[in-house]
């Protein structure tokens, strides 16, 4: 169990509520996906492997999407201009052992500097942060190459900061870390980064780091005891008043009091719920996270082999004051919202907000292997279903155009993965 430190009182007030989608009905008068075409041409993409976290770059002038080839996982990044492909690799020799890959990548969020990313590569119990670019893509930069599992980096929304985990000084598990102004490696790549500012030091590990789009909070996946139950919970950290205490190489996990945002201490009907993966809604006033019903106890980590995962949504309010921090949450509390066959388990991929934060894309996992996209109403919870592709996997947003949002998403079609690019109006 994560002892939660004490510290100075909070000078402004979050209010947190509680909202669930309801069950999906057959359509609604909002958003829906149109102009749906295949967006990776025929003879550019890459046939017989599975083509997964397709990712447009800030000003869609690029297309990141990784390919599954056994146990490796490689990034494969194109024009869209000309469709020229290259596969992004560290060094001549990269891949010495089955279990390695180059995943998670995260364009910089600058049209300008659209070229840049960040990504993880390396091998089983080793992973890397590594900086790259689109435009010279036969060099890449080391970021973070502890002898250690560090992955899942994700830039600040204005591209000064860079969140990741790392398992560093650990046995098991994973902590929080950051790295300040890493836009200034950018300018000069060859450079040394920041050294990274541990913010966590938590009991059970931390998983999905995520920043609410105006760069206040840091948000993150954790278990924690509630009330004597392990459960995961959605923490936040105030990173917008801390950044300016923050020194590079030092550890502040001692000093941050992070929020639990959802939680047995919130609501009792969270008990016996994990609630992870949050995504921050555009205006950064409500965050969205898997939620899914464990009715057994559980060692830490692990879930009862015989009790199967049922994830559905819920969403978190967001409400800023003065002097304290509050939170509270609805009467109403759906179990059945979402839930699919009782003798499957049962996944969403998502939760993707649109920019007018008037709708979310998720992917449901079907029995019928059909994996339909659902756009759902916010905050009606009422859905519909796409079903013109099939077995839909990951889902992202492209660039606005013209009040409407591009979504982009990865689909099993005629024996291969294609790449889809709709409009959602």
């Amino acid at each position: 169990m994560m002892r939660r430190r004490l510290g100075t009182r909070s000078f402004f007030i979050v209010v947190v509520t509680l909202v669930l989608v309801a069950k999906p009905s057959a359509s609604f008068g909002g958003s829906n996906l149109q102009s749906c075409r295949l967006f990776v041409p025929d003879g550019q993409r890459i046939a017989h492997y599975q083509l997964l976290a397709p990712q447009l770059s800030y000003g869609g002038s690029f297309l990141a999407y990784e390919t599954l080839r056994g146990d490796r996982r490689e990034i494969h990044i194109s024009s869209t201009a000309n469709w020229k492909r290259h596969e992004v690799r560290v060094g001549k020799s990269i891949f010495r052992s089955r279990e390695s890959f180059e995943s998670e990548l995260d364009w910089f969020p600058s049209l300008d500097l659209q070229e840049w990313f960040i990504f993880v590569t390396g091998e089983k119990n080793n992973f890397d942060v590594y900086l790259g670019n689109a435009s010279n893509p036969k060099t890449t930069y080391p970021v973070v190459n502890w002898r250690s599992n560090d992955h899942q980096p994700v830039f600040s929304p204005n591209g000064k900061d860079l969140a990741f985990i790392s398992t560093k000084g650990r046995s098991e598990g994973t902590d929080l870390y950051v790295i300040l102004d890493i836009d200034g490696k950018l300018m000069n790549p060859a450079s040394a980064a920041p050294e990274p500012v541990r913010l966590t030091r938590s009991a059970n590990g931390v998983l999905y780091p995520a920043w609410s789009p105006d760069g206040a909070f840091l948000s993150y996946t954790s278990e924690e005891a509630e009330d004597g139950v392990l459960n995961d919970g959605i923490n936040v950290i105030q990173f917008g008043k801390i950044r300016g205490t923050l020194v590079p190489g030092r550890d502040a996990s001692g000093s941050i009091q992070p929020i639990r945002a959802s939680g047995a201490k919130i609501s009792k009907r969270f008990l016996h719920l994990d609630e992870v993966a949050a995504s921050w809604s555009p205006d950064s006033r409500y965050l969205a996270f898997y939620y899914s019903e464990h009715t057994t106890a559980r060692r830490s980590g692990r879930r009862d082999p015989n009790e199967k995962v049922k994830h559905q949504i819920g969403i978190l309010r967001v409400k800023r004051f003065e002097n304290d921090v509050v939170f509270s949450s609805i009467d109403n509390f759906s179990l059945d919202a979402q839930v699919l066959d009782p003798n499957v388990d049962s996944f969403l991929r998502g939760p993707v907000w649109s920019r007018n934060f008037s709708a979310m894309l998720v992917v449901k996992d079907s029995p019928a292997d059909d994996n339909p996209v659902l756009v759902i109403s916010v905050p009606s919870g009422s859905a519909s279903a796409f079903h013109e592709t099939k077995l839909n996997r990951d889902i992202a947003l492209g660039p606005g155009i013209q009040g409407s949002d591009v979504v982009i998403f990865s689909a099993h079609d005629r024996q291969t993965t294609s790449i889809y690019r709709c409009v959602l109006r």
